[in-house]
């Protein structure tokens, strides 16, 4: 058997995982991971803002008088 099967898995650098007890993490590390968190934000508010675009502009496509 591999010992690497026994080892614990190593979360790949820069992941975040929500809830992840920060007790580990040095002020700086913080800081980097709060300013990734505010990026990721943007990008899932921006994903949010194209998506109700495009669920509006289909509803509107298929918009009966009636």
């Amino acid at each position: 058997m591999d010992e690497e099967e026994f080892q614990p898995r190593r979360k790949p650098q820069g992941e975040i995982i929500v809830g992840e007890d920060l007790s580990q993490f040095s002020i700086e590390e913080l800081t980097i991971r709060l300013s990734a968190l505010d990026e990721e934000k943007l990008r899932v508010e921006e994903a949010i803002k194209v998506k109700k675009t495009q669920t509006s502009q289909a509803e509107s496509l298929f918009k009966t008088d009636g």
